[in-house]
């Protein structure tokens, strides 16, 4: 009976599913299909084992080889490995992480991936580079998830990262391509900071969340903007955006974020009717659009949140810091309505019983004294004598 359980136990961990089998690809870097027995149980062979669906793999040695499996599980790259597309690419059920050692690259493009959200769910590990070329698979209903949390991934297409349906996530690493791109994903949730490099204009549609934290940009590509359309969000009032590098950052969505806007190098450009929203609490308490190193120009409009404004009269709140582009088609909104151009630069709305003024030379918000106030104000000021000049100049 012993013998008997020794046996099971053995066959399970070399021919079950991803919870038991793990498989090393042989060492010799041999160029073959995924399914031919050259895979063993230790990462010194022998390579004798035929593939099991779901196994975990593993790479040591450079190698070119075809997929033609269903599954795959976990997949750890220690050599540069190219994989071509000879079948559906399926995640195991509830995702597989693929990590890629420093300085070593997966290439694994043309691709088809499952159409199962379950089976479409990748974790990108590692400092090295997978090249995941353009994601050709339709999208599942809901359930696809892309996660980056360390390295580069090259993508080359809008399904890359799933489609309209699909979420990717973003803890850190780098997003690197060189052609226009607009992808397709539903959600981007950012869980920390990341890279943007190549040359190609990218666009993500999908709405954004910064979490609960600044997020910090790094966009270093040249010739081509990389533009985020979709609403940004966060889970608290701290969260806010930071961008850095040389490249242009395009922001296009009605953004909701109101945590502090930092350019400490490269664009930021805000698109026509796009938004940056202000929380504007007691006097000089408020999120900020701060220049301290780049260049921001302003194509869209500044919306702010008054609802719990000071309305006290010249109460000021500096809104932007730094050289500021106001450009022909800026605006200024509040959450319940617009503000009045008046000329000049300078724009007026009247809320919480107060007018409320932003110029733009200064990009202050100010509470503006109404007419009789001025009337009182001097009268306190300058007593009966200031009255009586007053009617005579009304005279």
């Amino acid at each position: 009976m012993k013998n008997l359980l020794t046996f099971a136990v053995g066959f399970l961990l070399l021919h079950g599913n991803s919870a038991f089998a793990q498989l090393y690809w042989n060492t010799n870097g041999a160029s073959n299909t995924w399914t031919a027995a050259n895979w063993g149980a230790s990462t010194n062979g022998p390579f004798t084992t035929a593939w099991s669906g779901s196994s975990d793999v593993v790479f040591s040695a450079a190698s070119i080889l075809g997929f033609a499996s269903a599954y795959v599980g976990d997949i750890t790259v220690n050599a540069n490995t190219t994989i071509t597309a000879n079948n559906t690419l399926a995640s195991k059920s509830g995702g597989s992480v693929v990590t890629v050692a420093d300085g070593v690259t997966l290439t694994w493009t043309s691709q088809n991936r499952s159409t199962t959200g379950t089976n479409n769910i990748w974790t990108k590990n590692g400092n090295g580079t997978w090249n995941i070329g353009a994601g050709t698979a339709s999208d599942p209903s809901s359930g696809a998830k892309f996660t980056l949390n360390a390295g580069t991934v090259i993508a080359t297409g809008g399904r890359a990262f799933g489609g309209p349906n699909a979420t990717l996530t973003i803890n850190g690493g780098t997003l690197q391509g060189n052609s226009g791109v607009n992808f397709l994903n539903k959600n981007i949730d950012l869980g920390g900071d990341f890279a943007f490099t190549g040359t190609g204009k990218w666009t993500f549609s999908g709405a954004v969340s910064l979490g609960s934290a600044t997020r910090t940009i790094t966009n270093t590509v040249t010739g081509n903007a990389r533009e985020l359309n979709g609403n940004i969000s966060g889970t608290s009032t701290n969260a806010g955006l930071t961008f850095a590098g040389s490249g242009t950052t395009v922001l296009g969505g009605t953004n909701t974020y109101t945590g502090n806007t930092t350019v400490t190098a490269g664009t930021l450009n805000l698109h026509d009717n796009a938004q940056l929203r202000f929380s504007i609490g007691a006097s000089g308490v408020n999120n900020q659009l701060i220049n301290s190193g780049g260049t921001i120009s302003l194509d869209g409009d500044f919306v702010f949140d008054l609802t719990i404004a000071g309305t006290t009269d010249n109460d000021s709140w500096t809104i932007a810091t730094g050289t500021i582009g106001y450009n022909s088609t800026f605006s200024v909104a509040s959450t319940l309505g617009t503000f009045t151009d008046m000329g000049s630069n300078i724009w007026e709305r009247t809320e919480n019983s107060k007018t409320y003024r932003f110029v733009e030379s200064t990009s202050t918000l100010t509470v503006i004294p109404e007419p009789a106030t001025l009337v009182l104000l001097t009268l306190t000021g300058v007593g009966f004598g200031g009255y009586a000049f007053r009617r005579r100049l009304r005279k």
